[in-house]
């Protein structure tokens, strides 16, 4: 496949993603729109309205110097962090029990989402001036990075994104050739601390009940993946139809958000969620080919850390709505709403989009 065909592949797969999030956040959101806002399409029109801006950013990043975008990996890093610590009051905005958000009248952003993108920007350039990675020594600095952001992730509350962070580092310095032996016994002690975490917090505790014994507790913690669930499997093959979903109709907590591969399930049945599926596989062979056309070190890295955050977020939201992992705020890309993820999404094709046309 040509530099032309795989940029127009990689467009196309990314556009029709972008669609579907487009019909099933209408569907999805009408029912709570109306009775909070009295405008059935109001989460659309905010999705459309960053739609224009994360256009521009996709365009600026394809067009981005590589050298140029090396030396602001810095610069992001630095503001991820410094944003994590500002989503606490007073500028930080709390939803559900979480400080996940900084509003600024009625803009708001999300720390993590940049987070995400800073940490796999700063791993690939520091991978890439950095030439014997098997030592310790070197990727010690990178590995303290990645813990010190996951760890202003998790106060938020979000242990989710917390996750995917550490997940995406360590995949990368894998991928760059560390030895697995320091990232095992790392990843062991992360394990064990994560645990620690989990047992010490009722918040969390709740949730692992409610993944291990949903039905169990059907009215209490374990209601939203037993009506996820419920959703889903009232789909059946063919599914009832856009804009039929009951579940939407205030049964299942973020239907038009982290949930919204459940209604799609529910209202276009087992074809319609395959066929999206199938969507993200495409899309991420795409990436994957890109990858591996890639012509230096930092390139190579950041696309390989682009398409494992892609991958990483589109398999543990499925699962999540499926009820194989317990509970988290984790989006799918490009259909969930949030505005936030939406124009990081944009900013990261643009440089896969780059890295295409070498």
């Amino acid at each position: 496949m040509n530099k032309s065909s795989l940029k127009s592949h990689l467009l196309i797969s990314s556009s029709i993603l972008v669609i579907i999030g487009i019909i099933a956040i209408y569907s999805s959101s009408t029912p709570i729109g109306i009775s909070k806002y009295h405008d059935g399409a109001h989460f659309l029109k905010i999705y459309l309205a960053h739609l224009p801006v994360g256009i521009i950013l996709f365009w600026y990043y394809a067009h981005l110097p590589r050298e140029k975008l090396m030396r602001q990996s810095r610069l992001y890093i630095l503001v991820a962090a410094v944003l994590l610590l500002l989503v606490f009051p007073p500028l930080g905005h709390k939803i559900n029990g979480s400080y996940r958000w900084i509003k600024i009248i009625s803009l708001s952003f999300q720390p993590s989402e940049l987070a995400k993108f800073a940490i796999i920007l700063y791993s690939s350039y520091y991978i890439s001036k950095h030439r014997d990675i098997k030592r310790y020594s070197i990727i010690l600095p990178i590995i303290t990075l990645l813990l010190i952001i996951a760890v202003l992730v998790v106060l938020e509350p979000d242990f989710g994104n917390a996750v995917i962070i550490l997940l995406i580092g360590f995949l990368m310095l894998i991928a760059a050739d560390a030895k697995i032996v320091h990232i095992f016994i790392t990843g062991g002690l992360l394990a064990a601390s994560a645990a620690f975490v989990m047992i010490s917090s009722p918040y969390r505790l709740n949730r692992i009940a409610a993944y291990l014994h949903p039905w169990e507790n059907s009215r209490t913690i374990g209601y939203q993946a037993v009506q996820s669930i419920v959703a889903i499997g009232s789909g059946g093959l063919t599914g009832k139809g856009l804009g039929n979903s009951d579940a939407r109709l205030f049964f299942l907590p973020d239907a038009y958000n982290d949930y919204i591969f459940s209604i799609i399930s529910e209202e276009t049945g087992f074809l319609g969620s395959t066929v999206v599926i199938a969507i993200f596989i495409y899309f991420l062979i795409i990436c994957a080919k890109i990858l591996f056309r890639a012509s230096d070190k930092f390139d190579r890295m950041t696309a390989f850390g682009i398409t494992m955050l892609f991958a990483s977020e589109s398999v543990f939201n499925m699962m999540v709505v499926t009820g194989l992992l317990p509970p988290k705020g984790i989006v799918l890309p490009f259909i969930s709403y949030g505005g936030t993820a939406m124009l990081i999404n944009f900013m990261m094709l643009g440089i896969l989009y780059r890295i295409a046309e070498k």
